[in-house]
This record gives structure tokens, sequence and C-alpha cells, in this order.
């Protein structure tokens, strides 16, 4: 518009060719300028959207990392729980399995040491002459009366049997067994039922060289 009013102004002039060079450099100078603008501006968009696609696809990279790292974390964690837990239970296994045979030996060895037999020892006592034949025993020769040996099968328990036979010539039986006559001398089998075991007393006839010497009448009388 002023340039519009300036050739108005100028028409009586001689400049006016000059004016109107000077105007239409001007419309092309601006059309210029207006589409610049509008080209740098639609760099600037471009470039603006193309930052935009970028951040967004770096937050998408980030948010796939993120989970990617998230789930190798739950894995390590937990196969470190998962080896963790089974190492307790094989320690607990190793642990159970050596009480166990630690107990297991500790109890074969007590069973062995309460089934193991010692060895057999043969223990004489001297036989009581009971009070209703005393005067037939003082008769009767003292040599010829047995001695009651017991053996003891059972090492953790012990056997106390106390037995009156009267010796005679004739068969004796003392409520058990008939006697066995061998080399002159008198065999008494006894059997004593026992739980776990069995006991055997065996009463044997005095033997000067094996058994004690039986006491005299003197001692007997006291």
């Amino acid at each position: 518009m002023a340039i519009t009013d300036f050739s108005t102004q100028a028409s009586g002039c001689h400049c006016k060719p000059l004016l109107e060079k000077l105007e239409g450099q001007l419309t092309e100078t601006q059309e210029e300028m207006r589409l610049h603008i509008l080209n740098v501006q639609e760099q600037v968009n471009r470039r603006l959207s193309k930052m935009d696609h970028r951040n967004r696809h770096q937050m998408k990279v980030l948010d796939l990392l993120s989970e990617q790292r998230a789930a190798a974390e739950r894995r390590r964690t937990g196969f470190r729980i998962e080896q963790r837990a089974a190492q307790g239970r094989e320690e607990a296994l190793m642990t159970q399995a050596a009480v166990s045979h630690e107990l297991k030996r500790w109890c074969v060895s007590r069973l062995k040491d309460m089934d193991a037999p010692l060895p057999a020892r043969g223990q004489y006592y001297h036989l009581l002459p009971s009070q209703s034949v005393e005067q037939c025993a003082a008769d009767a020769d003292l040599e010829s009366v047995p001695l009651l040996s017991v053996l003891s099968g059972d090492s953790s328990t012990s056997l106390a049997t106390y037995v009156n036979i009267l010796p005679s010539r004739s068969s004796v039986s003392v409520g058990g067994p008939e006697p066995d006559m061998v080399g002159g001398k008198t065999y008494f089998e006894m059997k004593v039922e026992r739980s776990p075991d069995v006991a055997e007393a065996r009463v044997e006839g005095s033997d000067p060289s094996v058994n004690e010497k039986p006491p005299n009448r003197d001692s007997k009388s006291e």
C-alpha cells in the first residue's frame, strides 16, 4: 500500500519506471521470503517429526530393554533361589543320611553288645541238702555229693539257682529229669526258659581235679 502511494505521488516525475522496477523486485523478494519461511517451517516441522519419532522409538527400545533386563534379573534370581534351595535340600539330605547312618551304627553296636555272648564260665556251687533228708545226707558219703554247674549264655543277665539234691546210690529225681550215670558221675540237666535267650544249668558230679573240695563234717554241722 505504501508502494502504491509512492508510485501515485511519483507519477508525474521521470523516475516512475525505476519505481515500478523496484516495486516488482520488492514483490519478488517478498514472495521469496514467504517461500523461504514456509520452507524453513516445513523443515522445522519435519525435523521435529523426526525427533518425535526417534524419541518414541528410543522410548520403546528403552522399555523393551528394561523389560528384558527385568526378565533376565527375575530368571537369575529364580535360578539363584532354586540353586540355594537345591543346595539346602542336598545338605539336609546329607545331614539326614549321616544322622541316620550314625543312629543305625549306634543301634547295631548296641544290639551287638546286647546279643554278643561272652565265653561261658562254669560256676560251681555246693548242693545244700534239704532238712527232711539231713540225716540221710549225714550217713551218705560226702565225696559223692554233686556240684551245681551253672552255664549262662546271656551276658547281660545273671542266673542264680539253688538246688537241693540228696545223693543216693539209686536213681534220684528232684522235680526234674532223670540223672545220667557216666563214669561214676551223676549229671542233672536243667533248662531255664528266659526271654530272649535260654540259659542251661548243668549239675555235674564233684571231681577233685576240677571242682572245689567239699566241706568236712565239722564245718557242715556248724
